[in-house]
């Protein structure tokens, strides 16, 4: 089993995914599609997933027993705010109705 961290390409997530894999816990970093990240130099696994997707999601979790959720958008000057708020609450509600019922998951 292992933990998958969501968002793990971002500033948070990686330093999430490096505690995590230098504590030698079984890691998979979830990253939106073609986001750069170090994680091959590091050894961890990544899937790409889009928090949008429920079947993605689920598929990430295949073998999870545990997940860390770090995904968001920072403030950027200029974005609207119904852009901000589809890239952080919406993402959030899509996420917790994609794992609402998996109760073995922590």
């Amino acid at each position: 089993m292992s933990t998958v961290v969501f968002g793990a390409a971002g500033f948070l997530g990686q330093h999430v995914v490096k505690l995590l894999n230098d504590s030698r816990r079984n890691v998979l970093a979830a990253v939106r599609p073609g986001a750069t990240h170090p994680f091959a130099e590091w050894g961890v696994p990544t899937c790409e997933v889009d928090l949008r997707k429920v079947q993605q999601v689920h598929d990430a979790l295949r073998t999870a027993d545990s997940v860390i959720f770090c995904a968001g958008r920072t403030f950027v000057c200029g974005m609207p705010t119904a852009e901000y708020e589809l890239q952080n609450v919406n993402l959030v509600r899509s996420f917790i109705e994609a794992i609402e019922n998996r109760s073995d998951i922590r």
